[in-house]
């Protein structure tokens, strides 16, 4: 299991981020960790780069 309880929350708010992310990963889609996200948008070609088929 994923630790959501490491944002940047107050810890009065913890549970509640940890509740809603553990909602939106189970019902939505993939709650991915900041630095993962970051690393994949990172290695994606900008946008100048690419080109219209």
């Amino acid at each position: 299991m994923t630790n959501w309880t490491s944002s940047p929350a107050r810890p009065s708010e913890t549970g509640t981020v940890a509740w809603n992310l553990f909602d939106i990963d189970s019902k939505f889609g993939d709650v991915e960790l900041h630095s993962n996200v970051t690393e994949y948008l990172n290695h994606l070609p900008k946008f100048d780069e690419t080109t219209t088929p």
